[in-house]
């Protein structure tokens, strides 16, 4: 992310000479504005979009971790008992001794 970042930031006073030359004297603060919108455009549909993503992650995550954390703090309140080994409970056997 940061080297597409600065590979972008590299490019941009590049593409805007680019926007002023290709337009006619006339034309050229249309051109040099309408660079300037879009590129604030896509800066703030990138943030919104990226962030969304994150966010969306980072939930899950800490709902992962929620659940984690719960099973850790009710195994240390019972004393650190343990869930029976499946294969011992279709076999009808307890893996706890007795």
């Amino acid at each position: 992310m940061v080297l597409s970042g600065l590979g972008a930031g590299a490019v941009y006073p590049a593409m805007g000479t680019a926007a002023q030359q290709a337009a006619g004297s006339v034309h050229r603060g249309t051109a040099t504005a309408s660079n300037q919108f879009f590129r604030s455009i896509g800066g703030t549909v990138g943030v919104t979009v990226l962030g969304s993503f994150r966010e969306s992650i980072w939930q899950t995550f800490a709902v992962g971790a929620g659940f984690v954390a719960a099973g850790l703090l009710a195994s240390a309140l019972m004393g650190g008992a343990r869930m029976a080994d499946p294969a011992a409970r279709q076999s009808g056997s307890s893996s706890r001794p007795a």
